[in-house]
This record gives structure tokens, sequence and C-alpha cells, in this order.
């Protein structure tokens, strides 16, 4: 069973669901979250400035943005056979 939470990216942050839809929480607030992608307890937030992980399902976060040419993110995806690369 997938136990990751829904995600939703706005031009106001990030909602999280938990997945017995019992509550919306906001977090990454006053981000444009442009795409957002989950797996394995990893979540990652592209903005309008920068890649924002989570390594703990949205409660904190932390920019990655070391050697990006420009921090205006327009999607994100994980690579289907690698488990630990991100493409941005």
């Amino acid at each position: 069973m997938n136990s990751l939470p829904l995600l939703m990216g706005t031009a106001d942050g990030l909602f999280i669901c938990e997945r017995d839809g019992s509550q919306w929480y906001k977090t990454l607030e006053g981000e444009i979250v442009t795409s957002v992608i989950a797996r394995e307890g990893v979540i990652l937030a592209g903005t309008e400035t920068g890649v924002y992980r989570s390594d703990d399902l949205g409660r904190s976060w932390f920019a990655c943005n070391q050697g990006l040419p420009h921090l205006q993110i327009v999607w994100l995806a994980f690579h289907p056979d690698v488990s630990d690369l991100e493409l941005v």
C-alpha cells in the first residue's frame, strides 16, 4: 500500500493531505510550487526560487540548489531506474 501523502502545489505553497484524507496542511508558504514529486518518503518541490527537499514527509524542508544554473523550476522527475537520481 502507498503510504505517501497526497500533494498539491499552488501559487501560495504546498498542501499535504494524509492518505486517510482527514486533514490538509500547508507548508512552503509563500512559495509558488510549480512541480512536486515524492518517492520512498522523500518529497521534492520545484518552485520559482529553486528546489526544496523534505525527508520527513513535509515537516521540514531544505533548499538543494547548488549547481543549478536557473532557479525557476518548471518540472521535476525521478529517474525510473536509479532510485537516488532526480531530474530537474
